[in-house]
């Protein structure tokens, strides 16, 4: 689902929402999708000068430029409408502005949401899984083996945690269970039916074909729907309907 916040529009879109950042390396992103746009292609330009980095390396980049181009948003937003630039707000402002209304300009700065949530997927010694967020923090979920963002985030990471999902489990069960998650995630608003999929492994990134994530769905279907329908059968016999219960 594309999100944009101006103009203000929510629609369904054949554009991928996963950008490969390295050889080994994807990034997916959440909010508003046209935030991203210069942030990966000023994370690119550095990239391009390092040889082999690591996925460490890689969010690193992604969080100094997720910063960088948040503050232009602000410089152009909060400052610009003033005629001021941020690389004198901090040092040349305090002197001339009332301090009631500089520390309301620089509440505004902290507090400003750049809308965009990334998330990072890569191989290099060992996986790793990373978010980057506003305002340009970073947090490593290596240890807990998968993470969700966007506004269905809860609903992935339910299915996770019901499933008992771990870095340990197999290709396959992680590739199902990402599937199952996306689908969970499905009833949230802004969550579109539209998916892509990638496995990532040392030597590359594969895309799923659309033959392969029909695969997921069928046996999507075999897991979840037989269990709907003996879950229905059973929940209509319960004998709470039509007087005391017998139980």
């Amino acid at each position: 689902m594309i999100t944009a916040s101006y103009p203000p529009v929510e629609f369904e879109h054949d554009v991928p929402k996963l950008e490969r950042v390295g050889n080994s390396c994807v990034a997916l992103t959440a909010g508003d999708a046209l935030a991203h746009v210069d942030l990966f292609r000023t994370a690119r330009q550095t990239l391009a000068g390092l040889d082999a980095p690591t996925i460490q390396q890689i969010v690193e980049v992604l969080r100094i430029s997720y910063g960088t181009e948040r503050l232009k948003v602000v410089e152009q937003r909060i400052l610009g409408l003033r005629g001021w630039k941020l690389a004198d707000f901090y040092t040349e402002l305090p002197k001339t502005v009332p301090p009631d209304i500089f520390m309301l300009v620089d509440h505004s700065i902290a507090t400003y949401d750049y809308g965009v949530e990334l998330l990072v997927a890569g191989v290099d010694t060992e996986g790793h899984i990373h978010s980057v967020r506003n305002p340009g923090h970073t947090d490593c979920f290596d240890a807990l083996g998968y993470n969700a963002i966007g506004s269905g985030s809860l609903h992935a990471l339910s299915t996770f945690i019901a499933n008992s999902c771990c870095a340990s489990m197999s290709i396959n069960q992680g590739a199902y269970f990402v599937y199952e998650a996306k689908r969970a995630a499905e009833v949230a608003p802004g969550v579109g039916k539209h998916m892509d999929m990638a496995i990532v492994k040392e030597d590359g990134v594969h895309v799923l074909t659309d033959t392969e994530i029909n695969v997921l769905d069928e046996v999507y279907n075999e897991r979840i729907a037989p269990r709907s329908d003996s879950a229905a059968e059973a929940i209509a016999k319960l004998p709470f309907e039509g007087g005391e219960s017998k139980l």
